[in-house]
């Protein structure tokens, strides 16, 4: 699910050839219909530009040279220790993730919304009328808790509400890997966050603003993926960032498994209960955090972590 290359098309496989559908002809009949809701892409975890403003200089994902030998310590977040909550930090979100060292990661389904689709891409603030046919790129810091990407969502919404002069309109959702999650979320509680007990009061504030929404590759119950990613961090190039600095992103932890998803099996195909929000799990084998070269490097850098 950290892949930042979603499927858009379903692969059509012969016996000797693998082709793709005919977008244009398959979706030509839509283009008849001027009326259709603003589009929306929501992004995954990676998926949005990192700018130092100070510098200018781009830190994520940054150049080709970075992505293959940068340590990317520089992503990390400062946690309060009291409220365990990141402090501010001077990194802003410069758009998003598009392409980087020859890779496309969103490039090809904004292609296929504008070629195929005809949307236009606009940015909230600019006036439209209900013959547009636009879409939109939600961009957030992915390294944050997701509800506060929801609330930044549902702000966005509402600015294109706004542009649109129409406080009941609704829009349509293209949301990838976690930003799916972001979008589950919003759909259900809106802004509240309802997590601070098991409570989970639903107020479908998100459902009244969205039509439809589209999920590609969205880990609903958790990924399997995040326990090793938090051990080892995120793998790239002849680098990662190293699990020291995932360990300060919010958005990590809300990726992990559910407890009531079999995620961990034995050799013989069994399931083996662990519970991987329990810090006795990872101390007790030595995972992340606790593994000694993580700690000595940790320890090494000060007050920085």
């Amino acid at each position: 699910m950290h892949r930042l290359l979603p499927v858009f098309f379903l692969l059509l496989t012969g016996c000797a050839t693998t082709q793709l559908p005919d977008l244009k002809n398959l979706y030509g009949v839509s283009q008849e219909y001027a009326e259709q809701p603003p589009v929306v892409l929501v992004h995954g975890v990676l998926g949005s530009r990192l700018d130092n403003p100070d510098t200018g200089a781009e830190v994520w994902p940054g150049s080709v040279t970075r992505l293959l030998f940068h340590d990317y310590t520089d992503l990390a977040l400062t946690i309060d220790p009291d409220t365990l909550e990141p402090l501010p930090n001077k990194l802003e979100v410069a758009g998003i993730t598009d392409r980087a060292a020859g890779r496309d990661f969103y490039g090809r389904i904004i292609s296929v919304l504008e070629d195929v689709g005809g949307y236009v891409a606009s940015t909230p603030g600019t006036p439209a009328s209900s013959r547009d046919r636009r879409f939109y790129v939600f961009t957030y810091d992915w390294r944050h808790d997701n509800i506060d990407a929801a609330a930044e969502l549902d702000a966005f919404i509402e600015q294109i509400r706004a542009d649109y002069d129409d406080p009941f309109l609704k829009v349509d959702l293209i949301a990838h890997s976690m930003g799916g999650l972001v979008a589950r979320y919003y759909l259900r509680y809106g802004t509240t966050d309802v997590l601070d007990d098991n409570d989970f009061p639903v107020n479908y504030h998100g459902a009244e603003r969205v039509r439809r929404v589209v999920l590609l590759g969205t880990p609903s119950v958790g990924a399997a993926k995040a326990v090793r990613v938090l051990m080892e961090g995120f793998k790239l190039g002849f680098g990662s960032v190293p699990p020291e600095a995932v360990l300060t992103f919010p958005s990590t932890y809300q990726v992990l498994p559910h407890p009531l998803n079999n995620w961990l099996i034995t050799m013989d195909g069994r399931p083996l209960e662990r519970d991987v929000f329990s810090a006795e799990f990872w101390r007790r084998f030595e995972f992340s955090i606790f593994n000694e070269e993580v700690e000595q490097r940790v320890r090494g850098c000060g007050s920085t972590w």
